[in-house]
């Protein structure tokens, strides 16, 4: 498989593509259509990476493809899935690959009527940000609460989450540290 793998010399990491063997192992795996560059990603490239808790690894925290194997048989061959969280892209190899063997926790299938190519814009802040939306909704709030705060807002995440709230009928009140977009 062709894949993004961020290795290091003398503490500088360096993304370079290479071939590399077919993921083994449990888990689903998934053949990749699309993974998103996200900020988490350009982070695991930096020196002294937090983020990234291996070396050699492969980069990408999300992933958008179909299911080739899926060893707890929940899902098809040929779904559609999205795989993102976790220690995707992170401590474990990521979705910048033809192939990725996630674990089964991080894969969750497409909506009906989803393309590959729509999930993948919508990409790990878009899932983020919904998977929010669902937890607060779990949580027993609503509109008629009143308003709901997003902080980061003129981020990925804070961004989609305004639109999505917005969309289910709740008041958004938008916070953001960056002085040129407090407007």
């Amino acid at each position: 498989m062709r894949a993004v793998q961020i290795t290091e010399s003398d503490g500088i990491p360096s993304p370079n593509v290479v071939e590399l063997p077919s993921p083994q192992g449990d888990g689903v795996l998934i053949d990749v259509h699309f993974s998103s560059l996200n900020f988490k990603d350009a982070m695991c490239v930096q020196p002294g990476s937090r983020v990234r808790r291996r070396t050699p690894l492969v980069g990408g925290v999300d992933a958008v493809g179909t299911v080739r194997h899926d060893s707890t048989g929940q899902l098809a061959v040929g779904t559609l899935v999205i795989a993102a969280g976790g220690d995707i892209g992170t401590g474990r190899d990521g979705g910048f690959a033809t192939e990725l063997l996630a674990d089964p926790a991080t894969v969750t299938e497409a909506p009906d009527g989803l393309t590959a190519r729509h999930a993948a814009i919508v990409g790990t802040a878009g899932w983020t940000a919904m998977a929010s939306l669902r937890a607060l909704q779990r949580h027993g709030l609503r509109p008629s609460d009143g308003d709901v705060l997003v902080t980061g807002a003129t981020g990925g995440v804070g961004s989609f989450a305004i639109a999505l709230l917005a969309h289910a009928g709740y008041r958004v009140v938008a916070s953001t540290g960056s002085a040129s977009d407090h407007d």
